[in-house]
């Protein structure tokens, strides 16, 4: 066990204490204490990856991927040889919201504009939370074409609603347009991706976004890590900053989580040696104006001939940061808790 490393959040954090390896098992309750279960989708349809996020007032926000309905097969992608899969996959975003003294949720809408524009694999995530002024802020993988390759891509979008969920405006684009055609090496019918995206947002209406990325990729087929800030609740951001080059394992989820109003936390899994992949930390001070380097989340090095697909549980404490992630090196593989003040 490393001795804690102890220092204030409004420091770069550098190192963490990795507490215990151990299976993860979540107990439901016992009947007569269930919690009430209220169907959020229509029960014909197909629900995936769901998220939630609940304002001041009571009122519950959920968003997931609709796969189309129940007994659908799905839209097919491109035809991929070789016994790969297909990297495209086609849904849409929908939304409903609960309001305290409504009977349940109410009727979903969906979120992008055209069926099927949602990059529809649960593992790149949509998100969804709430700032202190009652804005609800989205983020989510979409389908598109890039005007410089006019190939099929894969992109990061965002939307938001200023009145309490009864409207969205228009999702916009985070990411810049591809110009490579990197289809010999992502295959399955995309040219370049740019999702497994995350976000946090402060109470004061400070929007982070983060996403990874192909552009430079190469035959290592390692990642870039990108970043596009708001600082006024959504209403226009700045332009997209790369914060780390491509070493980043590039199908592990992104988490971030802010503390107080201008301390960010972003975690990737960073790629070194020989196909070591490693959770990482980056922390910073000024609301994302600059970024320390990345901490090691500690546990016994994994080495993987592919993407583990795990993201870094991150939760903010008033002098610490709080991580969980799975490590399949670890013997039995199990759940790492790690922490830095």
């Amino acid at each position: 066990m490393q001795p804690e490393h102890r220092s204030s959040l409004k420091s770069s954090c550098s190192r963490f204490l990795t507490v215990a390896a151990a299976m993860l098992f979540i107990v439901g309750a016992t009947a007569p204490n269930a919690a009430e279960s209220v169907s959020a989708s229509a029960m014909d349809r197909r629900a995936q990856a769901p998220a939630v996020a609940v304002t001041e007032d009571g009122t519950v926000h959920a968003i997931w991927f609709d796969k189309g309905a129940v007994g659908q097969a799905d839209r097919k992608g491109a035809h991929v040889g070789g016994g790969r899969h297909s990297h495209q996959a086609f849904a849409d975003l929908r939304y409903a919201r609960w309001v305290p003294g409504e009977a349940g949720f109410s009727e979903s809408i969906r979120i992008n504009p055209e069926p099927g524009q949602v990059w529809g694999f649960s593992i790149s995530r949509p998100v969804i939370t709430a700032d202190g002024e009652g804005r609800i802020h989205i983020v989510y993988p979409g389908n598109g074409t890039s005007p410089k390759t006019g190939k099929s891509v894969a992109s990061s979008f965002y939307s938001r609603s200023i009145n309490g969920g009864q409207q969205f405006e228009e999702p916009i684009q985070l990411n810049g347009d591809p110009d490579e055609d990197l289809s010999a090496l992502i295959m399955g019918g995309l040219a370049q991706a740019q999702v497994f995206t995350a976000m946090a947002v402060s109470e004061q209406g400070a929007v982070h976004t983060f996403w990874l990325d192909t552009r430079g990729m190469t035959e290592s087929m390692r990642a870039a890590l990108y970043y596009r800030r708001s600082d006024d609740g959504g209403a226009r951001f700045e332009e997209e900053v790369r914060l780390q080059e491509n070493d980043q394992c590039p199908c592990c989820q992104v988490s971030a989580v802010t503390s107080g109003q201008s301390s960010l936390f972003v975690s990737a899994r960073q790629i070194t040696g020989d196909n070591i992949r490693t959770p990482t930390v980056m922390h910073s001070d000024d609301s994302g104006a600059s970024f320390g380097a990345p901490a090691e989340t500690g546990g016994t090095p994994w080495r993987l001939e592919g993407c583990p697909l795990k993201l870094t549980a991150m939760v903010t404490t008033p002098d610490t940061i709080h991580s969980l992630v799975h490590n399949g090196a670890e013997d039995p593989p199990g759940l790492l808790y790690a922490r830095a003040a």
